[in-house]
């Protein structure tokens, strides 16, 4: 919700989009890790997953930074950034429904 207010309305109410922006990422770091562990019932693959969710989350966090500079450059304002950010919370939100628990007995032997 934060980040839709700060993409579509971003003088609305900037100081409550931040404190709902703190507290939900502060709550969501925690819970995917959680939530990694949930995914496997074997501690070695639950280990494996979790070093995989965390260096590519890593990785692909140090990107967002240069998209959104290049976005603001190009239209010298952060509201594209964010709305381009908004969209890849969409697409998270698909991939989680995609790679939820249910479908690894298909996947994994």
């Amino acid at each position: 919700m934060s980040v839709a207010g700060f993409a579509l309305a971003p003088d609305a109410a900037p100081f409550v989009f931040v404190a709902m922006t703190g507290a939900g990422l502060g709550g969501c770091f925690a819970l995917s890790m959680v939530v990694a562990l949930d995914h496997l019932s074997d501690p070695a693959q639950a280990t494996a997953l979790s070093a995989v969710m965390q260096g590519g989350g890593f990785l692909l966090a140090a990107l967002p930074p240069m998209i959104v500079s290049a976005l603001h450059d190009l239209t010298g304002n952060f509201a594209t950034g964010w709305k381009w950010h908004l969209g890849c919370i969409v697409v998270a939100a698909a991939l989680t429904v995609r790679l939820s628990p249910r479908g690894y007995a298909a996947a994994v032997p």
